[in-house]
């Protein structure tokens, strides 16, 4: 889970690095995850996801900001897809998550892996060409 395959790039390098850290974020939290049984450190947690939340925004408006500079005629609705993200990840329920139900941060990631990799491979790609 959260792994960076090459057909990811979208052949910007700042971009990609960008998408390469959220990819090492959502690894931290799948491997926090895989010990949170033994060993639950629900501060190390809630760090990882806070992270994961501010590094979403920046990425986000560093990608924006390549729309305005290049134009790019898709940029309401991909801005859109940004905004509904940001939205999802505000609204997290991090009572459940921060108390140890297993379930909560399950269907986070699973529901964060989905977005971001679809994400990537949908809609960056476009803006790639």
């Amino acid at each position: 889970m959260f792994e960076w395959k090459d057909k990811y790039s979208v052949q910007i390098e700042e971009i990609d690095t960008q998408h390469k850290k959220l990819f090492q974020l959502g690894a931290s939290l799948f491997n926090m995850s895989q010990h949170i049984e033994t060993q639950y450190d629900s501060e190390a947690l809630m760090d990882i996801i806070e992270e994961l939340c501010e590094y979403t925004i920046y990425h986000f408006e560093s990608e924006e900001r390549q729309f305005f500079i290049h134009d790019y005629p898709e940029q309401t609705g991909h801005e859109q897809q940004h905004k509904g993200f940001v939205e999802f990840l505000s609204k997290l329920n991090i009572d459940d998550i921060e108390h140890r139900t297993s379930d909560s941060l399950s269907n986070l990631l699973i529901y964060i892996e989905n977005w971001i990799t679809n994400h990537i491979m949908i809609e960056d790609q476009k803006f790639a060409t």
